[in-house]
This record gives structure tokens, sequence and C-alpha cells, in this order.
């Protein structure tokens, strides 16, 4: 029987070629949130045990949004070419894996840092290469009336596995940290982390593959036509919305840890118990959106969470209390999880599968350098609001770094964005109108997330399910309706580890 990630009832309209499928794509994604937890997080302390400065660390997450954005245009362009999605996306996860090896191993011989940063660019480099052509193969896999329910349990598996991981690599790094071998913490963390993102292979290779269109460059429009024409579609003014609306929202982000630790001086576990926050109420809801998404559409889904992540910055100004940044994060990963959600989904469905490939890589590349310049922006901004001398923003006091100024900002650049540039595209599916948005999206949800029997329930079905994932993955079973034998393979189109995404 194919391994059982998606609960037995949902999605009953999939065949089962599609349902095996994409039950193998959440076995890649719990991998993902493995190397995740055990590697990727761990990469700025890393570099920070070898004595990297605060502006190197600094220049790491600009490094990896440049790089990320190079890798995307490069990777959109050679897959029109190759088109096998599965094998490159195979090909370049392992080379991601390999990284977390070659960094320890080279930073441990030459004590620099910079190798650190080296090292993690190439490896985001790597796996984004194959990024839109995996994005473009899902789209064809993912039936277009079920997106936002699978995407919704896909995203929700991922979110639960990182909430498994981030703290057990934590613990791992305190014991070692504890006996003085600090370094071999994380030689053993990130020997895990490429250990999970090299096993990717083998759902990736059993997932199948639509044979790829071909596609004539001449017909592909150059990142420049793309943003040039932004204003002419309902896509490109989806696109113009989101990227202003990322710029507006990623001021902030870079500046919250330092207002957390410095300014409100969090301990480490109230700061992890507040980034935990949010990520809990994206695992709760994410389920929700998916079937909000697929019966309402996905234009209100955006604008109402919209909204809610227009006002999030208030609370950042004027709350100065550890249990009001439980609060706020938790109502943060509400909003995120829903927007996330709904603006891939709006994507897919104003795109052609022939265009998805380019579209999404050009789609990226502009978020990611809007919101390394916004990082920018909001550092800057920083160090010119913590010169001043006021002390209140109205009756309200404000900490010594002066960071609630550059908050209200965000809310205010949030707001205009909203204003003038949300109406400006529109839903292309005929969805449910929404008579009542707050009793649909808030209320009726909220009930049944806090109703304590559902939660015991759902508890024994994620025990249940990662039980069946990871026997899966070590212990397949031939012979077993479902499994991905030489049967399946010839069935299903796909032939061992072919192409990829």
């Amino acid at each position: 029987m194919a391994i059982l990630l998606l609960p037995a009832k949902a999605l009953p309209e999939l065949d089962r070629t599609t349902r095996r499928s994409l039950n193998y794509s959440i076995i890649d994604g719990y991998l993902w949130s493995f190397m995740y937890g055990f590697g990727e997080v761990l990469i700025q302390p890393f570099a920070v045990f070898f004595n990297a400065s605060v502006l190197l660390v600094s220049l790491m997450t600009g490094a990896a949004q440049a790089g990320i954005s190079i890798s995307n245009i490069l990777g959109s362009s050679f897959i029109r070419n190759y088109r096998k999605r599965k094998t490159l996306a195979i090909v370049t996860n392992i080379i991601h894996a390999s990284s977390y090896l070659l960094m320890f191993w080279l930073t441990v011989t030459t004590k620099d840092p910079l190798v650190v940063i080296l090292f993690f660019v190439f490896g985001l480099m790597a796996t984004s290469f194959a990024s839109s052509g995996w994005m473009s193969w899902m789209n064809e896999i993912v039936p277009p009336l079920t997106r936002g329910r699978f995407w919704a349990y896909r995203n929700r598996y991922i979110v639960l596995a990182q909430n498994v991981a981030i703290p057990l690599g934590a613990f791992v790094l305190y014991i070692f940290k504890k006996y003085g071998v600090e370094l071999w913490g994380y030689g053993l963390l990130f020997t895990l982390a490429f250990l999970c993102r090299a096993l990717s292979f083998i759902p990736l290779s059993r997932q199948h593959e639509p044979v790829m269109e071909k596609i004539e460059e001449k017909d592909v429009p150059t990142f420049f036509d793309f943003i040039f024409s932004l204003a002419k579609s309902n896509y490109g003014k989806f696109v113009l919305f989101n990227i202003l609306f990322t710029f507006a929202m990623n001021i902030m982000p870079a500046l919250t840890a330092i207002h957390l630790l410095k300014a409100i001086k969090l301990s480490s576990s109230e700061f992890l118990l507040t980034i935990m926050a949010s990520t809990v109420a994206s695992f709760l809801m994410m389920t929700y959106w998916g079937k909000f998404t697929d019966k309402y559409g996905n234009y209100r889904i955006i604008t109402f969470t919209a909204i809610g992540i227009m006002l999030l910055p208030i609370g950042w100004t004027f709350f100065h209390h550890f249990w009001a940044f439980i609060v706020l994060n938790f109502i943060g990963g509400f909003f995120w999880s829903g927007f996330g959600l709904a603006t891939q989904n709006f994507i897919f469905d104003n795109l052609d599968p022939r265009e998805v490939n380019h579209n999404f890589a050009y789609f990226n590349v502009l978020n990611n350098l809007t919101a390394f310049l916004a990082a920018v922006t909001g550092g800057i901004l920083a160090k010119l609001f913590g010169n001043l001398t006021v002390n209140h923003i109205w009756i309200f006091p404000i900490t010594s770094l002066r960071l609630e100024f550059v908050f209200f900002l965000s809310f205010i650049l949030r707001l205009v964005v909203i204003l003038f540039l949300i109406k400006s595209f529109r839903e292309i599916m005929k969805k449910e109108e929404v008579k009542d948005p707050i009793n649909i999206f808030v209320v009726e949800p909220l009930l049944e997330i806090f109703n304590p029997f559902r939660v015991i329930s759902l508890a024994r079905e994620t025990v249940e399910t990662g039980v069946k994932t990871i026997r899966g993955i070590f212990i397949p079973r031939p012979g077993r309706p479902g499994n991905p034998g030489d049967k399946d393979r010839e069935n299903t189109g796909g032939s061992g580890i072919e192409g990829d995404g």
C-alpha cells in the first residue's frame, strides 16, 4: 500500500498514481525539514563559532538572496532545454547535501568563517537551480481543484517536522557544548543534514513525472520583458502588489530578533517560545486555509490575511511584554500561513502550465531582491531612528533601540500598498461567495482548533503518520499494492531516477 501521508478520506477525487506521487512529495518535505532543522538554521551560529564578524554574518543573508535570484534565472533557462525535472532536482539536492560536509570539514581545516558563507550560498544556489522546474512539475501533478488542500497538508507536515527538528538539533548542540565538544556537535548535525537531504532522491525518484512540453526560447519573455509587462495582466498586477508588500513587510523581520533579545531582553528560552508560537499556529491552521482556498478562492484569502499582516506591526510598536509577543507571533502564524498558501496557488491558477517555469523564476527573483533591499533599508532606518532622543510614541514608552519607529513605518507602508493595489487584481476561477469572513475565516476554525478532542485526535494521527513515513522510507514493502515496484513505475510512466524537480 502506498505510504499514507494524506489522510485516508482526504482528496478522494485523486487517482492512484497522483495520490502516490503526492504522498512521496510529502516525504520529500519531511526530509527537507530535518535538513533545515539540523543544518540551515545552525549556519549562522557555526560561523560565529569561528569568530565571524557581525558584518560577515549580515552579508551572508544578502549573498544568499542574490545567489538564489541568479540561480533561479539560470535554472529556468536550463530546464527548458533539458526538460528532465526529476533528474535535475535529485542531482541538485545531492549537491546541496554535500555542501554541508564540505563546509564543515574545510572550515575546521582553515578556521576561516568565510568558508561557511561560500558553501552555504553554493548549496542554496544548487537547490534553487532546480526550484522553478520542480514547481512546474508539481503544478502538473496536483489537480487544480485540489491545490489548496494538498499544499495545506504538505506545508502542515513540513512545519510539524521543523518543530521537531529545530529543538532536537538545539538539544544535541547543548549536550555537546556542555561536555566541551561543541564543534563536533555541529559536525554530527551537519552530517545528519547531509543524510536527510541526500535521501530525498528516494521519494523524488518514485514520483510520477509528466513529460515536459518543449518551449522555444523565442516564445519565452526575457526578465526585463516580464518586468515591463507587470501592469498589463491580472498576474502581473498581483506580482506588483506582492513585491511591494514584500518590501513593506521585510524592513521589519531582520530587526525583530534584535528587538526581543537586546531591547526587551528576553531569555533564550523565551525567545525560542515566541518563534515556536508562529509555527504552531501555522501547523494548526494550514489545512483550514487549504480548504478555504479551494472553496472560496485565493484572492479572498490573500485580501483577508494581508489585512491581518498589515496590523501586526502595531502590536510590535506598542506592546513590550513577553506574553504579548507570544500572542502576536501566534496571530502572525495564523495569517502568514494563509497568505503564503494562497499566494502560491494564485500563481498556479493564473499561469498556463508551460509558463510556470520561467514565471515562477522571475517572481522569485523579484521577491528575493526586494526582500534584500527591504532588509538593508530597515537596517539603515534602525540606525537613523536609534539616534533620536524621543522616548515615547504618543503616551506609549519606547525601548532604548527605538526600533518601534521602524515597526510603525512598516505598518504605514503595508497600509498604503493594500489601499492602492489590493483591488488591482482579481480571482479568475469561479468560487463561492464569502458572506461572513470573520466567522468563516476566524471564529469557526479557532473553535475547531481549540476543541480538546480534536487536539487528541490530531496528535494520534500525527504520530501514526510519522511512523508510517519513516517505515515507508527505510523499509519499503515490495509486492503490496501501491508500492513503487517495477509494475507501478511502468504504469506511471516513471522509470526510477530519470528526470526531476
